[in-house]
């Protein structure tokens, strides 16, 4: 880009407006659509401005590809090349010089550089670009310098820039900051959807869509926006001989690549695959078409590895249309979607701070000296994805009733996940710190031997042999996993990487120090290559390889389903290394086995969920059979107790003589039992290794609780069985129903008027005939002889006609004889 080209840029003739608003109010937000030039112009107009001479200029671009382009295009306005004026830092390369006053820098660095000087002495302005992208460590980088402003820094100055700014949300969490609106210049775009086909694949897709739009469309560049690197290759594979020149534009492209692609000099049409990297900042000369799977590679906290992941999910509205725009920049443009219309889609990209791991987070949050509730969020953090970082913090040792300790600070300084930074500092002491460093690499650039054995140190002697000469499929991931070592080890002041100083044997033992709670053990196999795995945090796995034959193993990566999960990266460990505490103390307890009553005793060494060893038998203590006890009732319910039928008729007694007369009487129910049983059956108790509870001790416990003299009351105000006037006993039923029953023939009822009572409670009575089935069901047997003994008898004589049927019951002589006397 010319100067006089910048004219015609939409941001230009507001650019004194921009800096003016900085300069007063030093905060500002400036909504700028898609191709106003907003990520150029304005550092380059701040630069040329006196008002921001005396320190130095952030700008932030949440990604590399895009810190390196607007550093080269900010550069090229000023005659000069990266490095000058303008410099870049990012995590792969710093470009910066004493002449340096702006630094375009990605948001790790940012981090990196408030953490390292808090006042931010050496700088004026902050400008945050794209910021409604939301990753993470922008969100923190924004936290940490509104801190600052707020309590050391009032005159530094803070600019929010990005195409579709929150304003509402940004102005209730930080005030009232001023906004500056300018419209893009954009030409229409004509969306065309072209859905999935029945099990048509990613790449497959979009090469159908980008043929159709090579046909279709005469003119212009084609965009094709793809998830991550596997799809643009594989579309690359399945575009096969188009006639157009094919480009690749990622996050991790070099500059030459990136170049190719900007520069816009072939001479034939050109097919650029891309990941979201081009969405936004990147402005792409030539394209007049873009081709839209709809996906993008999205980084989601798995609790399955412990540490950030990617996923690939579909995008948001907002996003969608962030992509359309970049057909409609020089002219008027198509786009073409993989996806139905009637799809629905979230209006904008969920932040990631609301979905990713925050142990990094919460660690930085320390270093600075605060913890997240002390900062300003504009989506604050979850507190239950706080309270998990916390907790993996303090296991690691970097935090301590809250607070970061000195090897929390040593943690930060590499810059790594908080696991590997663990892991990188262990090694140390084990003089492995060129093989930490390799397998950090690894887990921060990706497995690139995915799908494969999942033993980890094929990966480290897939490096070792790249580094000797040998020729690689995966030279471009390994280059940038030897580039982040090389980093890591400059980080610890080590300048040397050399395979002869890696040892792939000693990447279990350093894992174990990144993921103490995915130590595993063997529990069964499936076979010589096959075998399932409890892992020490209690999850189940299996894995598949060589390494399904060994007794414990270190797991760096598995997937995240709701059952066993499948082991993808892993590495074996001794039982000598977990007996040293190397994934956690070593524990000695008893496990008690239940059979009914009957313990079994078990001793265990185990760490976490692993067992180390076992032994069987041995005496089990008085108060570890009393916890199992009261384990089982808890779980159970006082049902699981060896009541016989005497035993319940003794709690049903007692119950009704409590309701209805003797109050005092202590509670029997399921609830006052299950609370009280310290008290009352708990010290009955065998603990002679036979059963420990029976009906007999049950029995007794109970009588116990229910004391000798209340049943005694019992036996008096509730007897067991009643005499009739047949002069037969019959039993009394308490535990049917709240009124007693007392069931017999109606023969054995003659000469009676009353009903029989119980603590003054009328008995339910059950009528039955000769055959001792039910006839009347009463609590008023007088009124029975009157109202319903007329038609009992006219029914019953019939059937049962030797029977005595008397025409007034109440002066009868009762019996139990099913025949009549004799006369003598």
């Amino acid at each position: 880009m010319s100067e006089s080209e910048i004219h015609f840029l939409p941001v230009y003739d507001r650019l004194d407006e921009i800096a003016d608003l900085l300069a007063s109010s030093g905060t500002a937000l400036l909504h700028a659509e898609p191709g106003a030039g907003k990520t150029t112009l304005v550092p380059w107009k701040l630069l040329g401005d006196t008002r921001y001479a005396k320190g130095k200029i952030l700008l932030l671009q949440p990604r590399r590809v895009a810190a390196r382009a607007s550093a080269e295009r900010i550069s090229s306005l000023l005659g000069e090349r990266i490095g000058e004026t303008v410099g870049i830092r990012t995590r792969l390369e710093t470009i910066i010089s004493p002449r340096t006053r702006l630094e375009v820098v990605t948001e790790g660095i940012l981090t990196r550089i408030i953490q390292n000087d808090q006042s931010l002495e050496d700088y004026s302005v902050i400008i945050f670009d794209e910021f409604h992208e939301r990753n993470i460590n922008g969100d923190l980088a924004l936290a940490l310098a509104w801190d600052c402003r707020e309590t050391l820094r009032p005159d530094l100055r803070i600019m929010l820039i990005s195409a579709t700014l929150p304003t509402a949300e940004i102005r209730a969490v930080f005030g009232e900051i001023p906004m500056i609106s300018i419209q893009g210049r954009c030409f229409p775009v004509s969306t065309v959807f072209r859905p999935q086909l029945r099990d048509e694949r990613i790449w497959d897709g979009a090469a159908r869509l980008t043929k159709e739009a090579l046909k279709t469309y005469a003119n212009g560049d084609i965009l094709v926006f793809l998830p991550g690197h596997r799809e643009i290759r594989r579309t690359a594979e399945c575009l096969g001989t188009v006639h157009a020149d094919i480009l690749v534009l990622h996050g991790n492209s070099t500059p030459d690549e990136q170049k190719a692609v900007l520069s816009g000099n072939s001479g034939k049409r050109r097919i650029i695959l891309a990941t979201n990297v081009a969405e936004t900042s990147l402005t792409i000369p030539g394209i007049t078409i873009v081709v839209d799977t709809g996906l993008e590679r999205r980084v989601m906290f798995s609790p399955a590895t412990g540490m950030d992941h990617w996923d690939t999910a579909p995008i948001s509205a907002a996003s969608a249309e962030q992509r359309k725009g970049r057909a409609g920049r020089l002219s008027e443009g198509f786009c073409l979607r993989w996806w139905h219309e009637s799809e629905p889609r979230e209006k904008d990209s969920r932040p990631e701070i609301a979905e990713a791991d925050l142990s990094p987070l919460f660690l930085e949050c320390a270093a600075w000296g605060s913890s997240p509730a002390d900062l300003k969020w504009l989506t604050p953090p979850p507190p239950s994805a706080v309270r998990h970082a916390q907790e993996l913090l303090e296991e690691l040792l970097f935090l301590s009733d809250g607070r970061i300790t000195p090897e929390g600070r040593a943690a930060v300084k590499t810059a790594l996940h908080p696991r590997l930074a663990r892991m990188f500092l262990d090694s140390e002491k084990q003089q492995a710190q060129s093989t930490a460093a390799i397998i950090a690499a690894v887990l921060e650039e990706g497995d690139f031997l995915r799908g494969s054995d999942p033993d980890f140190r094929e990966r480290i002697r897939a490096w070792k042999n790249w580094r000797r000469g040998y020729n690689s499929p995966h030279d471009r991931t390994l280059r940038r996993v030897d580039t982040e070592a090389k980093r890591i080890l400059r980080q610890a002041g080590r300048e040397s990487l050399s395979p002869e100083n890696v040892d792939e044997e000693d990447a279990g033992i350093l894992l174990l120090s990144a993921y103490p709670d995915r130590a595993a053990q063997q529990t069964r196999s499936a076979g010589a290559s096959r075998s399932r795995l409890m892992l020490a945090n209690g999850r189940g796995a299996f894995i598949q390889g060589a390494l399904a034959g060994e007794e414990f193993l270190v797991i760096a990566d598995l997937d995240g389903g709701s059952s066993d999960g499948k082991v993808f990266l892993a590495s074996p460990v001794s039982r000598s290394d977990l007996e040293q505490g190397k994934a956690g103390p070593v524990t000695e307890q008893t496990e008690v086995c239940w059979t009914g009553w009957k313990p079994a005793a078990r001793s265990l060494r185990r760490v976490r969920r692993l067992i180390l060893s076992e032994k069987s038998g041995g005496t089990i203590s008085p108060e570890i059979i009393a916890l199992g006890v009261s384990a089982k009732i808890k779980k159970e319910g006082v049902g699981c107790l060896p009541w016989n039928d005497m035993l319940k008729n003794l709690r049903a007694r007692e119950s009704f003589v409590r309701r209805h007369k003797h109050s005092e009487l202590p509670d029997l129910s399921d609830e006052a039992l299950s609370e009280s049983i310290n008290d009352w059956l708990i010290p009955f108790l065998a603990c002679d290794g036979k059963e420990v509870l029976t009906e007999e001790i049950f029995g007794k416990a109970l009588s116990y609780k229910i004391g000798w003299k209340n049943i005694r009351t019992i036996d008096a105000e509730a007897p067991e069985s009643l005499d009739l006037p047949s002069g037969n006993s019959r039993s009394v039923d308490y535990g049917s129903g709240e009124i007693p029953i007392l069931a017999a023939r109606l023969q054995e009822f003659f000469g009676c008027t009353e009903t029989p009572k119980l603590c003054g409670i009328p008995l339910l009575l059950h009528l039955l005939s000769p055959a001792g089935r039910p006839v009347q069901i009463t609590r008023d047997l007088d009124g029975f002889w009157d109202r319903a003994y007329p038609e009992v008898k006219k029914e019953l004589a019939g059937r049962y006609p030797k029977h005595v049927w008397p025409e007034n019951p109440r002066e009868a002589e009762p019996t139990s004889r099913t025949k009549p006397r004799k006369q003598q």
